[in-house]
């Protein structure tokens, strides 16, 4: 995509394991492991792996759908997630999404319509409309309009 070919390290066997572990972090997203998406970060950090664009819109996707999750939860999973001191707070992974932005802006990459739309919909699921508002509000100041394709 547009913003890939940033920061992209040494060699096609760095771009093969930047690849494999941004697929990866996406794979989490199935299954809601924020926590294992954290690993996936800081392994990615540790082992002097470069972020790519998705990288980034794959952690914010991550923290999106955690937010669901969380708002979504039947009465007796809350009860017993609260029961077990589990912060099940929707707001807990829409600061995560917005600190991965702020990452990705620092890591020299420009947010693209799926990376707004992947904190937009953190916004929504978390039912933030002030920061789905500020989101907005930056993504059309970035020119790129919501399209249905995001």
């Amino acid at each position: 995509g547009e913003g890939e070919g940033e920061g992209e390290g040494e060699g096609e066997g760095c771009l093969t394991l930047t690849l494999t572990l941004t697929l990866t972090l996406t794979l989490t997203l199935t299954l809601f492991l924020t926590h294992q998406a954290d690993a996936l970060l800081l392994d990615m950090e540790l082992d002097d792996v470069p972020r790519i664009l998705s990288t980034h819109t794959a952690y914010i996707n991550v923290c999106s759908r955690r937010c669901r999750s969380l708002v979504e939860l039947s009465p007796n999973r809350r009860k017993n997630l609260l029961s077990l001191a589990v912060d099940i707070s929707p707001a807990v992974p829409l600061r995560l999404a917005e600190r991965q932005m702020q990452r990705l802006e620092e890591d020299g990459f420009t947010p693209n319509g799926y990376t707004y739309l992947a904190l937009l919909r953190a916004c929504a699921s978390a039912v933030d409309l002030p920061r789905a508002q500020r989101t907005l509000t930056r993504m059309l100041d970035a020119g790129l309009e919501p399209l249905y394709e995001y």
